[in-house]
């Protein structure tokens, strides 16, 4: 799927899933939107209703101020939930108090378990997603677990090769899905205990080949709860933008979720 605009090489889609927004979300995701503001680019976050209706200010500042805030599915909504109705009628309800908050609707979901191929198989909960007034999901992420944790060297690797193969697609009922590439910071810090500076590294790797491969959209999986825990002065983040800004005089962007929806649209519809 070629959606790139001309003027980019690569994109840089940072997406956060927020489930809750307590004093320690709040002051990361004001910090995020500072970093974010110092060098020109948006993020795509995705939120609870519960967080949003505790601390709508701060999502709504976001919305504001150039960022996306789209929907984090109720944590009942999963990839093996077979009650299709009532996963449609939690995500109504949800989208209704974001829809009630922010300045524009939601169009996009992520569900709170993401795994390989997304809902590729599920062509009813597409259907359902659809029908709820959402163009776009982020369901699937493929990325594995190094089978030796003490030589994770290999695993690594693939998991910033793995971008050229989590690109953005249509599913058949006409959702967009927009894969989460690379490894994700739970996996990351929680499910193999690596350090930060490790961290920002395979963050730069992705970066690095997702430019020198081209035309690819390097979308990582980052979650509040867990940067608020493992780099609660989004030190990681700051390196990836600045990083990417220095590629290519500028031939790496940035970008929220729903505009690579508008540009997929555009492109291949």
């Amino acid at each position: 799927m070629a959606l790139l605009p001309d003027t980019l090489r690569a994109v840089v889609a940072t997406a956060v899933a927020c489930n809750a927004c307590f004093a320690r979300a709040r002051q990361y995701l004001e910090t995020l939107s500072g970093i974010t503001a110092e060098i020109g680019a948006s993020i795509q976050v995705f939120a609870h209703a519960d967080a949003l209706e505790e601390s709508p200010d701060v999502f709504v500042d976001l919305a504001a101020d150039g960022h996306a805030v789209d929907l984090l599915a109720p944590s009942r909504v999963s990839l093996e939930d077979a009650d299709v109705p009532a996963a449609r009628a939690d995500i109504q309800a949800a989208k209704r108090v974001l829809d009630a908050h922010l300045p524009s609707p939601s169009i996009g979901l992520r569900l709170p378990t993401m795994q390989r191929i997304g809902i590729q198989k599920n062509e009813e909960l597409q259907r359902a997603i659809l029908s709820s007034g959402l163009g776009f999901i982020a369901a699937d992420y493929s990325t594995k677990l190094p089978p030796d944790p003490s030589n994770p060297g290999f695993a690594d690797k693939n998991a910033a090769m793995l971008i050229k193969h989590s690109q953005p697609r249509w599913y058949p009922a006409g959702l967009l899905e927009v894969p989460a590439a690379g490894y994700s910071d739970r996996d990351f810090f929680i499910a193999q205990g690596r350090s930060l500076d490790e961290w920002i590294a395979h963050l730069k790797q992705c970066v690095d080949f997702a430019s020198d491969m081209g035309g690819l959209v390097y979308a990582p999986a980052l979650h509040v709860d867990v940067l608020t825990e493992h780099d609660p002065e989004a030190a990681a983040i700051q390196a990836l933008f600045e990083h990417a800004a220095s590629k290519r005089a500028g031939k790496v962007g940035f970008c929220t979720h729903r505009d690579i929806y508008e540009w997929a649209r555009q492109t291949t519809r």
